[in-house]
C-alpha cells in the first residue's frame, strides 16, 4: 500500500513532507551515485510496505518480515531527507 500523509507525519515534519512532494521527480542520492525517480512515489510505497509488514507481524498473520525497500531514508530525520 502506499503510505499517507498521516502515516508520514508520525516522523516527519510538514514541512520535511511538503518539501518531498514539492521536490523534481529525479532525486540524485550523492551516497549511491545513482538517480531515483519519482522519490515522493517510491518512499511511499517502502513506507506503505513497512507499515504492512509490521502489522502483519503484530497481528499474527505472519512470524517475521524482510522488506527490501528503496530509496534509502535509515539517515532521515524529521526535518531532512538523507541516506
Amino acid at each position: 500500500s502506499i503510505a499517507t500523509d498521516e502515516v508520514l507525519l508520525l516522523n516527519h515534519t510538514h514541512e520535511n513532507l511538503d518539501w518531498v512532494k514539492e521536490s523534481t521527480d529525479i532525486f540524485y542520492d550523492e551516497d549511491q551515485d545513482s538517480s531515483i525517480p519519482s522519490v515522493e512515489k517510491i518512499a511511499r510505497l517502502a513506507v506503505g510496505a513497512t507499515v504492512d509488514g509490521i502489522e502483519k507481524v503484530m497481528s499474527g498473520q505472519v512470524d517475521r518480515a524482510f522488506l527490501l525497500t528503496r530509496p534509502g531514508g535509515h539517515h532521515a530525520e524529521a526535518e531532512s531527507a538523507m541516506g
